[in-house]
């Protein structure tokens, strides 16, 4: 009886904290996303990854950025195709897996003359 009572309280806490642990593992998720923003210096279409270039607050930073498949790559709401970026501003929204950062929103910012 005691076994069964042991085994039933156990069930239950792993059952309780399941939905908890995953709702908690996908707030962590959302933590990890940041941006950088800059000119994208070059695109490698095959690779899939393009690297942009910064020049915030005074520091040159350079960052590749590897693209999977459903990131989307807007101008003005419209489509555009990566290798169409060369030279372009942009703004990267991504995360950090291992040691390869991976772009989950890019936006190109329309060109001012």
């Amino acid at each position: 009886m005691l076994k069964t009572t042991i085994a039933l309280v156990a069930s239950l806490g792993l059952l309780l904290a399941g939905p908890a642990g995953a709702a908690e593992a996908k707030a962590k998720a959302k933590q990890k996303e940041m941006t950088f923003e800059g000119d994208v210096v070059s695109v490698d279409v095959p690779a899939q990854e393009f690297t942009v270039k910064s020049t915030a607050k005074g520091a040159v930073n350079e960052m590749t950025f590897h693209v999977s498949r459903p990131t989307s790559v807007k101008v003005d709401g419209e489509i555009a195709l990566l290798s169409e970026l060369r030279g372009e501003y942009v703004t990267v929204t991504y995360e950090t897996i291992g040691s390869t950062h991976h772009a989950k929103h890019l936006h190109r910012h329309k060109k001012t003359t």
